[in-house]
């Protein structure tokens, strides 16, 4: 599980379910603060990758380091309007 509050992603890595902090669990700084977020293997590496919705555009961390590295290594998408709400999955 894990939670994003502001720009800031909070991942509890080991699946425990208690927060053990940045060394044991993972902090990531990803996005905007009004950006809803998006999780899903964006790569197919059997990974779960985190992303963000803004305004219909789709942003991506394809390379799955937690750091945005511009549309060519990552991976930025126009599907939706700004209205709409995200859904991933393996269809």
């Amino acid at each position: 599980m894990g939670v994003k509050r502001g720009t800031n992603w909070y991942l509890d890595y080991n699946g425990n379910g208690a927060w053990d902090g940045c060394v044991i669990d993972r902090c990531y700084t990803f996005g905007l603060p009004t950006d809803i977020p998006a999780v899903g293997d964006w790569n197919n590496d059997g990974y779960t990758e985190i992303g963000v919705f803004r305004n219909g555009s789709w942003y991506l961390d394809y390379n799955g380091n937690g750091l945005w590295n511009g549309c060519t290594t990552d991976r930025c998408y126009t599907f939706g309007l700004s209205t709409d709400k995200p859904v991933a999955g393996n269809w």
